[in-house]
């Protein structure tokens, strides 16, 4: 085995196994501590420091993950928190409009009474009881309070549902009109009133 020191720490040339000359194998600097004690026939410190570093190693391996892990669920519940504040909203909107299309469904029998006497000439003045209807109270549900048809001449027909409170954006009360022109194709139905265009059903 030959030896060659230059400056610290020892760096030790051995003849590669299976050549037996010329060539040499480099073998990792240890410490003069460690070399100390290998001497001196005890190497139990130089085990320890090699545990102690694999620890150290592991220890700080262990804290870098928990650091990205930590940061993974920052980004995580940003994202929660994104897809939240534009999926709540829509959401409530969607089950506000399907509350309105309860006045929708109890609106058409009056529309469609008020379309019969566009055509006969007879929708000036009417009213639920000359169009067969029953009383504006008749048609009620849970978000409905009232449903009222009404000919205002005879060329225009309305109705007036007056709905419940929905949802807390739309207030008890308040109405949803539709405005009927009567020509020769029939009626023809556009859709108004206090509540907020988003929930306003199509005419």
């Amino acid at each position: 085995m030959h030896t060659a020191r230059s400056g610290s720490p020892l760096v030790r040339l051995t003849p590669s196994s299976g050549t037996g000359t010329g060539q040499a194998r480099f073998r990792p600097p240890v410490s003069m501590h460690c070399r100390r004690e290998a001497l001196s026939g005890s190497a139990d410190g130089c085990r320890l420091d090699a545990a102690n570093s694999v620890k150290g190693r592991e220890s700080m391996k262990r804290t870098v993950q928990e650091g990205l892990t930590i940061i993974e669920l920052m980004i995580i519940v940003a994202i929660i928190g994104i897809l939240a504040s534009v999926a709540i909203p829509a959401w409530q909107d969607y089950t506000v409009r399907e509350k309105v299309r309860e006045a929708v469904d109890l609106a058409n029998p009056a529309r469609a009474a008020l379309g019969i006497a566009c055509s006969k000439g007879t929708l000036s003045g009417a009213d639920n009881q000359s169009l067969g209807l029953s009383p504006g109270h008749a048609y009620s549900g849970d978000h409905t309070r009232n449903v009222a048809a009404a000919g205002v001449s005879s060329t225009e027909g309305i109705v007036t549902v007056t709905l419940r409170s929905i949802g807390g954006v739309i207030d008890d009360g308040q109405q949803i009109v539709y405005t009927g022109a009567c020509g020769t194709g029939g009626m023809r139905w556009t859709v108004g009133g206090d509540v907020s265009p988003k929930y306003l059903p199509e005419s």
